[in-house]
């Protein structure tokens, strides 16, 4: 997991968030998910030889999901999952569905545990053959791929567009058992009001991240007059600035939080002299460069270039 992905799912993961969420991208907003009954779930899953049965075992490779949580809610339980993109994924909808199937793999297993454990089986020879009662029930998990990469998504958005149906003329797409994937793609949004959280000022700060003078007007408006540490961290990271602890180190103030503009302006005039400075190292290299081809001594390039000799060598070597 690259340095971006991993920002934005230990900021996402809070589960204040995680609830705003999901409420915001299946409920329109309406606080119908609350954070505190979400709990922390465990997000790896042990990878089985393909035998089938209970006599899989384990191969010792282990699967990874960005982000899983469980929700108490009204008697039962459900698995809240987010996969994490910021590059297009053009198996996403099986990569989806895959880890979805890990999952109730790994409820099967457990309740097949549980029943060896309390062997009060009825008469049914099917409830023996699977080690699954016919009561038993599970968990459902819904996931979300939050994709927030600068290009359009241009990937399947369900296991059916992964599919080659050729001419269908036989029309057996229709009964295709398809996979839809819960897509939420950032830079196609321009209204994040269903959102309760400061994720709605990271979403709508990353979705025109491809446009300076929008990122400035935002920055310029009262949502972004206060805004926590950790948002403020995290939307730099995303942006690509150089030094998101600048932030931290500058902006914070005890009891309140980051004045957007102002650290906005800052990070941006740290790029800008950042680039300056490449811009003149990379002059002097190409002067470099010119006046060995020359045949001018390395001591002679050394004093011209106020470089050291050694510099001079490494810069030539990079050539």
């Amino acid at each position: 997991m690259g340095k971006i992905d991993a920002v934005i799912c230990e900021y996402i993961a809070d589960n204040e968030r995680i609830a705003d969420l999901f409420n915001g991208l299946y409920f329109q907003g309406e606080r119908t998910i609350r954070a505190e009954n979400i709990e922390d779930y465990e997000e790896k899953y042990p990878v089985k030889c393909p035998t089938g049965g209970k006599r899989s075992k384990r191969t010792g490779k282990v699967r990874y999901r960005d982000i899983v949580k469980k929700l108490k809610s009204g008697g039962s339980l459900r698995i809240l999952a987010m996969e994490n993109q910021n590059q297009v994924d053009y198996t996403m909808p099986f990569r989806c569905m895959e880890y979805d199937t890990m999952e109730y793999r790994r409820q099967i297993d457990h309740r097949i545990r549980e029943n060896e454990k309390n062997p009060q089986w009825s008469n049914n020879a099917a409830e023996l053959l699977c080690g699954v009662r016919k009561t038993d029930r599970f968990a459902p998990v819904y996931t979300v791929c939050l994709y927030h990469g600068k290009e359009a998504w241009n990937g399947p958005r369900s296991l059916k567009d992964m599919m080659d149906f050729g001419s269908d003329s036989d029309q057996m797409s229709r009964y295709f058992a398809d996979y839809p994937m819960k897509l939420f793609c950032v830079n196609e949004e321009q209204d994040f009001s269903c959102f309760h959280t400061e994720l709605r000022q990271f979403f709508t700060m990353i979705s025109c991240q491809k446009d300076g003078e929008r990122l400035r007007r935002l920055a310029k408006s009262e949502d972004y007059r206060n805004i926590s540490i950790d948002t403020a961290e995290a939307i730099a990271v995303v942006l690509g600035w150089s030094d998101p602890k600048e932030i931290r180190m500058k902006y914070e103030e005890k009891g309140k939080g980051v004045n957007m503009c102002k650290a906005l302006e800052d990070l941006l005039t740290i790029e800008r002299e950042k680039g300056e400075k490449l811009g003149i190292e990379q002059i002097t290299n190409n002067m470099i460069w010119n006046m060995q081809q020359e045949g001018i001594e390395l001591d002679r390039i050394s004093r011209i270039s106020g470089k050291t000799v050694e510099e001079v060598q490494k810069i030539l070597g990079n050539k």
